[in-house]
């Protein structure tokens, strides 16, 4: 769905390595190796990097928590507790139906 979201090399016939790539969301950069430093990203970074990944669309929240990288979910839970207290407290920036939905203003 996202192929430029990913990385994916084969390290031994029939062994895959996956890994999410080196992302820019409107300036914040967003580095996602599993191994988790911790993240100095300000609220207003968190939004702007959420904001980039929503399509025009709209996508479920669940949905759009599944794609966010590791150091963007972190600050988010650190800032707003969920990607869902997020985007229902951000109104001017997000609308958040009934059935989850999450679109852009």
């Amino acid at each position: 769905m996202f192929p430029d979201l990913f990385n994916c090399k084969e390290t031994t016939p029939g062994t895959f390595s996956i890994k999410k790539v080196r992302q820019q969301h409107k300036g914040a950069v967003v580095d996602d190796d599993m191994g988790g430093e911790e993240c100095d990203m300000s609220a207003e970074e968190v939004i702007d990097a959420v904001k980039g990944m929503v399509p025009a669309r709209g996508v479920e929240i669940a949905t759009l928590e599944s794609w966010l990288p590791m150091d963007v979910k972190s600050a988010v839970e650190a800032h707003f507790t969920s990607v869902a207290d997020l985007a229902k407290s951000q109104q001017r920036h997000f609308a958040v139906d009934a059935n989850g939905l999450v679109t852009l203003r």
